[in-house]
């Protein structure tokens, strides 16, 4: 798989963090990134 390819099976099993547990941001995503992983989430929660 190429590097920064995102592949729906990677998000499962996923969890929902309160903010105050996440702490410092410690890196960033590129844009497109980001897009693939929204994309996927939607798909996975069927959004």
């Amino acid at each position: 798989m190429p590097r920064g390819e995102i592949r729906l099976t990677d998000l499962e099993p996923f969890r929902s963090v309160s903010v105050e547990r996440v702490g410092a941001v410690v890196g960033r995503l590129p844009a497109h990134v980001m897009t693939q992983v929204d994309n996927a989430l939607r798909l996975h929660l069927q959004l």
